[in-house]
């Protein structure tokens, strides 16, 4: 499995948006993947390690920066898209 490189000095929250539910933020991706058929997102195979996102599924990301005097950086998302995403 590929792990995201994060180039940011920030912590990153993941989590899984249908077009009816929003999921929980979670610290880590494989953790978002996991709980995503709480809300209808995807499924994730314990046995392959992969996430099978369902139509219409996007991974949101949120940056936290450390850095208090950091201007505010807006959130940023991006679809999931084929069949897996690792």
């Amino acid at each position: 499995m590929r792990r995201l490189v994060n180039p940011l000095n920030c912590t990153r929250k993941y989590r899984f948006v249908t077009p009816s539910r929003s999921g929980k933020w979670y610290a880590d991706l494989t953790e978002a993947q996991r709980n995503s058929a709480r809300i209808g997102a995807g499924f994730y195979d314990e046995k392959s390690r992969r996430f099978f996102a369902y139509p219409g599924t996007r991974l949101e990301t949120y940056d936290l920066y450390s850095d208090e005097a950091a201007e505010r950086r807006p959130a940023f998302s991006f679809g999931v898209t084929g069949s897996a995403t690792t």
